[in-house]
């Protein structure tokens, strides 16, 4: 028995089949087709582009939650304590921070080459230099790019870093500490203080290491 022959369609063909198709439709329904093929094309083609460039942060610019991790952080008269950072892969890292003390305490968190018990200090508060994208992020590096050497002469004085003031018995957020560019790296230590005058040099600091 003779085998029926197959013909490959071209792609031209089944354009044209498909334009013969639509002017068949009667016009509600070619504008329905029309409008379905739209709005599909909206939906589709974002979905794909996020998905594409996640790996350089782009759906993370426009879904910032899905890639934060909460971290506990309790600050006291003296003392400042934090839960370990979560594993995984994420950009940022939002602190639920609350004051178990009788004082006001300034919440801060630095990326920094300094030791943690030794960042630079001018009239009991901790020297800014610079931070990470926008300051409401509130992760300032002290020292990371080298621009903050002990031995570097300021022309005039350095304005303390500064962040949320935290009342006692008040749990705040700090939200999207981290940048959207890279994801926190393995090892990374983060300096976690308080920077009312003279609290930090009384040891309320700890740090926090990525895993």
């Amino acid at each position: 028995m003779k085998e029926p022959e197959t013909r490959e369609v071209s792609t031209e063909s089944k354009i044209a089949a498909a334009r013969s198709w639509l002017r068949r439709l009667p016009l509600p329904q070619r504008v329905s087709v029309l409008l379905g093929m739209v709005l599909a094309f909206l939906v589709v083609v974002p979905f794909l582009f996020l998905l594409c460039v996640e790996f350089i942060g782009g759906a993370v610019i426009f879904f910032p939650s899905l890639h934060t991790k909460e971290v506990a952080v309790e600050i006291g008269d003296g003392w400042v304590k934090s839960e370990p950072a979560p594993s995984g892969r994420y950009n940022y890292i939002t602190f639920k921070v609350t004051n178990m003390g009788s004082e006001t305490h300034m919440f801060i968190v630095v990326e920094t080459d300094f030791a943690p018990d030794s960042l630079p200090l001018e009239n009991g508060q901790v020297r800014s230099e610079t931070y990470t994208d926008e300051p409401q992020h509130m992760l300032w590096r002290i020292g990371a790019t080298g621009s903050g050497s002990r031995d570097r002469a300021a022309p005039e004085p350095i304005p303390p870093a500064e962040g949320p003031v935290i009342a006692p018995g008040e749990t705040i957020l700090v939200e999207h500490v981290g940048s959207y560019m890279e994801r926190w790296r393995s090892g990374t230590v983060l300096v976690l203080f308080c920077n009312c005058p003279g609290h930090y040099e009384r040891g309320e600091y700890t740090t926090l290491t990525i895993p």
